[in-house]
C-alpha cells in the first residue's frame, strides 16, 4: 500500500458559483449526504478500493465525482452547494499500524455536520491482501455537536454500511491530529 502520512487537496483553485450561507440550525443536506451517505457507502462497500483511491493520484477525481453526484441529487430539491470540492482535503494516516483514509470537510455550520470522516482498514499494509476477500474496516465521523454553555462540542460517531450509527460520546478537538488519535482505541471487531 501507499505511505499513509500525506495530505492531498480534493481539488485545485477556487470554486466558482458557490453560494454562501450564514450559520444555521439544521445540517446542510449536501454536506451531510456527502459524508454520511455517499462516502460511507463507497468506503464500506469496498474498503480496500476506497483506501487505494484515496492514496492515489485519483483521490481528487474521487472527491469531485462523489461531490458532483450529491450536488446533482440536491439541486433537484432546490439546494445549491455553499462549498466546493477544492475545499475537501484527503489525508492519509496510520492508526495502530493500520491505514486510515481521512476526508476533511469545510467547517461545519450546524450540529450533525462532520469535520472529518475516517475509514480505518484493519489490514497489515506490509502483507499481501486478496482483493476478492475484502478487508475489515470501520467508518467514523467527527461531528459538530450542540454547544454547551456557549462552548463548541464535538461527537465521535461510527457508521455501518446500512447507515446505522453508534455514538461514541464526546469527541476530541476538531483537528486532524486529535481526530486520528481518538481512533486508536478501536479495533477491527468493534
Amino acid at each position: 500500500m501507499t505511505d499513509f502520512g500525506e495530505s492531498v487537496p480534493g481539488g485545485e483553485g477556487t470554486d466558482a458559483n458557490v453560494a454562501r450561507r450564514p450559520s444555521r440550525d439544521q445540517p446542510r443536506g449536501i454536506h451531510r449526504a456527502f459524508t454520511h451517505e455517499a462516502l460511507r457507502e463507497f468506503a464500506l462497500h469496498d474498503p480496500l478500493r476506497y483506501l487505494q483511491l484515496l492514496a492515489s493520484a485519483e483521490s481528487k477525481q474521487l472527491v469531485e465525482v462523489v461531490y458532483s453526484a450529491v450536488c446533482e441529487r440536491f439541486s433537484q430539491q432546490g439546494e445549491n452547494p455553499d462549498f466546493g470540492p477544492a475545499q475537501i482535503l484527503v489525508h492519509l494516516r496510520r492508526v495502530n499500524g493500520h491505514p486510515v483514509g481521512v476526508v476533511e470537510m469545510p467547517p461545519p455550520e450546524a450540529a450533525g455536520e462532520a469535520y472529518f470522516t475516517a475509514l480505518v482498514g484493519y489490514v497489515d499494509p506490509g502483507q499481501p491482501v486478496d482483493p476478492t476477500q475484502g478487508i475489515p474496516a470501520r467508518y467514523f465521523t467527527l461531528e459538530m455537536a450542540e454547544a454547551i454553555g456557549g462552548e463548541p462540542q464535538t461527537t465521535l460517531r461510527e457508521w455501518t454500511q446500512t447507515g446505522t450509527d453508534r455514538n461514541h460520546g464526546p469527541g476530541p478537538q476538531p483537528t486532524l491530529p486529535h481526530f486520528v488519535l481518538s481512533l486508536q482505541r478501536f479495533n477491527a471487531e468493534g
